[in-house]
């Protein structure tokens, strides 16, 4: 059985931000916060005492037990703001599959590196949109919980049963009973707007392909560089992908 999940991230400008209570924040995740998400390498932190933020002026990250982070600040948003549009920066695309060999599963110790494809748009050769044949490497500490509450389950372990004999079990021929196989990151903007479903104005490579289409070879070539020629003498794509996003308001989140 497959399933798909969503989520929509937007982007709006912060008119300041506000330091949330260590009391708050111990109230909701406990008294075990950490420094790193890495049981390898966190130490425990004092809120009282560790401060907010870095050299940079950043929030200096958290996280609890089973290395989630914690927010330790809380953005006031001003009245009347609006979304900005949002894409990918596709240099650094990479980075959301890298494993940290220290930190993963066996069974994935012997997987290959998730294979991905990213299609910047329109003349912007390192912004745009991605697809990938695999989940972000962020998504592995879910997982690998989802997964072990499973075999604890189908063996009738109790919840309080020892961490280590689980991951044992999980390691000792039990199959990942949960498998991340696809993900995807656009912008709702393009998506709603492109002419088929696997096509976008703007990323087609249209006037690339009808400069080029005079030197086609072979009657299907040459038909396909023609078609290609006769939408861009009606618009351009840029034009064409103007004209449908002046229609109306369309959301722009990630």
């Amino acid at each position: 059985m497959s399933i798909m999940l969503a989520t929509h991230i937007k982007c709006v400008p912060v008119d300041h931000w506000e330091e949330i209570s260590v009391d708050d924040i111990t109230r909701v995740h406990g008294e075990q916060i950490y420094d790193s998400a890495l049981r390898t390498e966190r130490e425990r932190v004092d809120l009282e005492t560790h401060p907010l933020l870095n050299e940079r002026g950043c929030e200096k990250q958290v996280y609890d037990e089973a290395g989630f982070r914690i927010p330790r600040q809380e953005a006031i948003i001003g009245r009347d703001v609006t979304t900005t549009g949002m894409l990918f920066g596709l240099q650094n695309i990479h980075e959301l599959f890298h494993r940290d060999p220290e930190n993963m599963m066996v069974e994935e110790a012997d997987m290959p590196v998730t294979p991905y494809y990213i299609y910047p748009i329109g003349c912007l050769k390192q912004t745009g949109q991605f697809q990938a044949h695999g989940l972000f490497s962020c998504f592995s500490t879910q997982l690998e919980m989802i997964n072990r509450a499973l075999i604890r389950n189908d063996a009738g372990e109790e919840e309080d049963d020892d961490e280590d004999e689980i991951a044992s079990a999980l390691f000792q021929g039990h199959r990942a009973s949960v498998r991340g196989i696809a993900s995807q990151g656009y912008n709702v903007y393009v998506h709603r707007v492109r002419s088929q479903a696997c096509f976008h104005d703007v990323q087609r490579g249209m006037m690339t392909a009808v400069s080029t289409g005079t030197h086609m070879q072979g009657a299907t070539h040459s038909f396909k560089a023609k078609r290609f020629y006769e939408e861009c003498k009606d618009a351009l794509p840029f034009e064409r992908y103007h004209e449908k996003i002046a229609q109306g308001t369309y959301d722009q989140a990630l």
